[in-house]
């Protein structure tokens, strides 16, 4: 009798052990813990906060880190971060692991080439263009033989510094990210916009076994449209 107790109560507290492990993992499993983003974005600060919100509102603490752009697919495909703030469409053709989008835009972009309002600078200046975000090496490349001369950067903040001293004639940039720029005084020439490339969706991407927060998210996103002030 007990030896039956004794392998019963051994039993129960397996099982209770066990329990209490799925329980104390569960937070874990459900939030992402590190997300990147594209360091020197200006677009990419204000965003980072809504995000950070609508996280701690799903019960989430997370770590954003700021990556150059090639840099933070990079991280994702070695799972050094669960994922990223925010990315066009096209940059998954660069994901190697099994990932999962929101299922609304965060917001739209209107990509765009801008240029120095002075001819004698921008017909004779470079295009600058940063390495690692997806839209301008796509432009770069479909346009490479239109282009006479073209500069590339590792951040946009250095190619925004650039175009203030006058070592490039043009850039590539978001309508927002100009805007942005322009109203906080970081641009001391004013760009004027050249060509209006596109306007796409931006989306959350996180690591595929997140999906069940992803949809959390996403429900979060398409009822309360945080992101909206952005666009």
């Amino acid at each position: 009798m007990f030896m039956h107790m004794h392998i019963f109560l051994t039993v129960v507290f397996v099982v209770l052990l066990g329990n209490f492990s799925v329980n104390a993992q569960s937070p874990n499993s459900y939030c992402p813990q590190k997300i990147g983003m594209i360091q020197g974005d200006p677009l990419a600060v204000p965003a980072k906060e809504i995000l950070l919100k609508v996280y701690k509102k799903l019960g989430c603490n997370i770590k954003v880190v700021p990556l150059p752009g090639a840099r933070g697919i990079l991280h994702f495909n070695k799972k050094l971060v669960d994922g990223e703030l925010y990315r066009l469409p096209l940059a998954e053709k660069a994901y190697e692991r099994t990932f999962v989008r929101s299922l609304v835009p965060l917001f739209k972009l209107t990509n765009a080439v801008w240029e120095n309002p002075d001819y004698n600078i921008s017909s004779k200046k470079p295009l600058g263009y940063v390495r690692g975000i997806k839209w301008h090496e796509e432009y770069v490349q479909n346009h490479f033989l239109d282009m006479q001369k073209i500069a590339q950067f590792n951040s946009e903040d250095k190619m925004y510094e650039a175009f203030n001293r006058g070592i490039i004639g043009a850039f590539l940039s978001e309508k927002q990210t100009v805007k942005l720029l322009s109203e906080d005084g970081r641009l001391t020439v004013s760009p004027r916009l050249k060509l209006t490339v596109e306007s796409k969706p931006l989306y959350h991407y996180l690591s595929s076994n997140y999906s069940t927060f992803m949809a959390d998210f996403s429900k979060v996103i398409e009822a309360e449209h945080p992101f909206s002030i952005l666009e």
